[in-house]
């Protein structure tokens, strides 16, 4: 995403020009590009092999009904295919309550392993923390001038991993103000910081 064309195209050649001519071989081929195209992107370029290994991973760990995995690998299969009406907004959204809530780590690294090739994909924020208006800098950070402006916050690893699966806990006891933010950002697609 922080490419545009043409450079991306021709910045995908190259490196898959350069990575045949490092391996001795007189032709690009199709799974040359796909290698180099899934390491400058940070995920596999083919997600049905990775619907597929979600929907059995789900079902083999018991983390979700046979009904709602098949739920969520639908919806999937549409917005990573870039064919949903509002595709800024995030791929999936799941609400667990109750005892659901308590697998929601599993469920986020199964999701990640399974899309994006690795568990430690996630990116995992406690909104329980939040439970003060003044908490909320912990979330988006200090605006400019304030103590902690260039620190670091929970938001920022999303910038750092941008194929992710976020997982929010404990929304029901955070701050309203906090609540907000995280429905905005689920509506627009992305979180501003301060």
């Amino acid at each position: 995403r922080n490419r545009n064309f043409p450079d991306k195209a021709v910045d995908l050649f190259e490196q898959a020009v350069a990575q045949a001519v490092s391996k001795d071989e007189k032709w690009v081929r199709q799974a040359d590009a796909e290698s180099v195209a899934s390491t400058m992107i940070g995920m596999p370029v083919t997600m049905e092999d990775g619907i597929v290994g979600l929907r059995s991973g789900l079902l083999a760990r018991r983390l979700l009904s046979e009904l709602d995995a098949e739920a969520l690998c639908n919806r999937l299969a549409v917005t990573l295919r870039n064919l949903d009406i509002r595709n800024v907004r995030p791929d999936a959204v799941l609400l667990l309550v109750g005892e659901a809530a308590g697998v929601a780590g599993q469920l986020g690294e199964t999701i990640a392993e399974s899309l994006y090739g690795s568990a430690s994909r996630v990116v995992d924020i406690d909104f329980g923390r939040f439970y003060q208006p003044s908490d909320i800098t912990m979330l988006l950070g200090a605006g400019p001038s304030y103590v902690g402006y260039n620190e670091p916050v929970a938001i920022h690893r999303l910038i750092q991993i941008p194929w992710s699966v976020l997982v929010c806990r404990n929304v029901h006891i955070c701050h309203p103000q906090a609540t907000m933010i995280l429905e905005q950002a689920l509506d627009k697609g992305f979180f501003t910081d301060s």
